[in-house]
């Protein structure tokens, strides 16, 4: 693979992007890792620090020639600050800039995500969760794509959202059930990706619930089926203390509307009432 790097760059033109080869890169092959198995702040700092040992072990632990040292003493430079020198000289004024701006964008929006970016996307996770949310599941079987589980998951992060706060909190939701209660006490800080517990912890609350107009893909009453009405009954059994939610979402599922707009105008009153 080393020998053969030259081959493995990064695309310059169409032509060498179709031969494919980038997809072996270093840099790929890094990327793709940090994106598959780096769930949150705790896991990063564990990949960085194991990075930096492994280099400083090549440069002072292991035989090799000057010109291999001095390639791993310039990535050590590029890559990482002393942490004595992180808020002086011209790099604190780049975190001061960062900090700053990070401020305005949270303090100027009205919903938790500010980029399509942050929107988490859906992922696979077990049927069967283990008592343990974080121990891994090998069998690709016991595992299925949470697509319309993420929807709600995303619906109710905008939901909870308090942009002065800049949390999200269920307890505001009048007849919200303990257990979203207890999901957004736990997950209160929107985060620009959810981690695989987070995905599994939500699909927990949405899965084999009890009522018999819920449509699930499986008998075992996971991977929750598309739809709105479908969608509806979800919200539906999320507030179990609200009766006049559970009433707006019965109209919602039972009227005839002449059209898409008017459905539209009486799903909105719908989030209304769940937000005062």
């Amino acid at each position: 693979f080393l020998s053969d790097l030259s081959n493995c760059r990064e695309p310059s033109g169409r032509q060498e992007f179709n031969m494919g080869y980038f997809l072996e890169s270093p840099r790929l092959l890094i990327q793709s890792y940090i994106f598959e198995y780096i769930d949150n702040e705790k896991q990063y700092k564990l990949f960085l620090d194991s990075v930096y040992m492994l280099l400083q072990k090549m440069l002072y632990y292991m035989k090799s020639s000057e010109q291999h040292k001095q390639l791993i003493k310039r990535t050590i430079n590029c890559c990482f600050i002393d942490v004595k020198d992180l808020y002086n000289g011209p790099q604190r004024n780049h975190v001061i800039d960062i900090c700053a701006l990070k401020y305005k964008i949270d303090r100027s929006s009205i919903l938790p995500f500010t980029s399509i970016e942050m929107v988490p996307s859906y992922t696979r996770v077990p049927e069967n969760i283990p008592e343990n949310s974080e121990d891994p599941i090998q069998d690709e079987l016991l595992q299925y794509s949470d697509h319309v589980e993420t929807m709600l998951l995303n619906l109710f992060t905008c939901l909870t959202y308090n942009p002065e706060t800049n949390l999200c909190s269920a307890g505001e939701l009048h007849g919200a059930s303990t257990a979203l209660i207890e999901f957004f006490n736990k997950y209160s800080v929107t985060t620009e990706s959810a981690s695989q517990t987070k995905h599994r912890d939500w699909c927990k609350i949405v899965s084999r619930l009890n009522n018999p107009k819920i449509r699930y893909v499986r008998e075992s009453g996971t991977i929750l089926c598309g739809g709105l009405e479908n969608i509806l009954y979800v919200i539906y059994e999320l507030f179990s203390e609200n009766a006049d939610i559970r009433s707006d979402i019965e109209g919602i599922i039972n009227s005839s509307h002449n059209g898409s707009a008017e459905r539209v105008d009486s799903i909105k009153g719908l989030f209304l009432n769940i937000l005062t």
